[in-house]
C-alpha cells in the first residue's frame, strides 16, 4: 500500500486525518493530566520556599495524586536531614497507599520513603509503641 495518504489497516480505511485526530484526541487527555500535575508540583514548590517543608507535603498529599506524592518523596528523601516525627505522620498514609500501587515506581518510591523513616526513626516510632506518653503530640526530646 503506498504512500497514498491513507492508512489501509484490516476491515478500516482510515485517512490521514481521521487517524491523527484519534491519537490527537488522546493526546489531549495526557497533556491535561501532565499540566494539571505539573501546575500542582509548582504549587508546592513554591509553597516550600515561602513557608515550609511539612507545609508544602501536606499541600502534596492534598492534591490527592499519587504522582505528585511519589516526586516530592524523591526529592526529599535526599534530604534526611528536613524529617521529623511530624513529617512522617503526614507522609506514612499516602506512603501505604503507594506500597500497594500496581505502578513499580509507586511502590519502589513509597518503598524508600519507608525505609528512610524505619532507619531514622524506628527506634523513637518502637519506644513510643512500647510505653507510650501520655502527652497529646510530638514529644522533641524523644525525637532528637
Amino acid at each position: 500500500a503506498g504512500g497514498g495518504g491513507s492508512f489501509n489497516w484490516p476491515g478500516n480505511h482510515l485517512s490521514e486525518s481521521e487517524v491523527t485526530s484519534s491519537i490527537l484526541k488522546d493526546h489531549t487527555n495526557v497533556m491535561s493530566v501532565i499540566m494539571q500535575r505539573s501546575r500542582n508540583l509548582e504549587i508546592i514548590r513554591q509553597m516550600w520556599h515561602s513557608k515550609d517543608a511539612k507545609t508544602a507535603v501536606e499541600q502534596a498529599v492534598e492534591f490527592n495524586d499519587p504522582a505528585v506524592v511519589v516526586d516530592l518523596l524523591s526529592v526529599i528523601v535526599l534530604r534526611p536531614s528536613i524529617w521529623n516525627l511530624d513529617l512522617c505522620l503526614t507522609l506514612l498514609p499516602p506512603i501505604n497507599e503507594l506500597l500497594q500501587s500496581k505502578y513499580e515506581s509507586y511502590v519502589s518510591g513509597g518503598a524508600g520513603s519507608l525505609k528512610l523513616i524505619l532507619k531514622n526513626f524506628g527506634t523513637v516510632i518502637k519506644s513510643n509503641i512500647d510505653t507510650p506518653s501520655t502527652s497529646v503530640g510530638v514529644d522533641i526530646s524523644k525525637e532528637e
